[in-house]
């Protein structure tokens, strides 16, 4: 696991260092399903499409032809459970501060848990 590649995507995520590149779980890479980021980009990713953008350069794509998801596990040092459960175990209605919230913990614990995300829903 590379704890630093997994907070650089955190904190691009959390920065919203592509300003026409939103956030959406359901897709890697689209133009047609809806910003949860709450920018409203035209172009949305999710975690393993922002870990593309990132290291492509890319400030709006869309889809594209590569294996995206084993990429980002390549590239984050992911094993193959970390991988499925990050990037396909939840995929509707988490935003970006959440997923920010899980990568962050999973740099720290080597774990990925979708659970701190409803729990902080939860509470509120």
């Amino acid at each position: 696991m590379n704890k630093e590649r997994i907070l650089k995507v955190a904190d691009a995520i959390e920065n919203h260092h592509f300003k026409t590149l939103g956030f959406n779980m359901i897709n890697y890479i689209s133009e047609e399903v809806p910003d949860r980021s709450g920018h409203d980009c035209g172009t949305t990713a999710c975690i393993a499409g922002w870990v593309h953008a990132l290291q492509k350069g890319i400030k709006k794509t869309l889809a594209c032809k590569l294996p995206i998801a084993e990429y980002a596990q390549k590239y984050l040092g992911l094993n193959d459970r970390q991988a499925w459960a990050l990037f396909m175990e939840c995929t509707t209605n988490i935003t970006d501060k959440e997923a920010v919230k899980v990568l962050r913990h999973l740099a720290e614990t080597g774990n990925v848990n979708w659970r701190i995300a409803y729990d902080e829903r939860d509470a509120a």
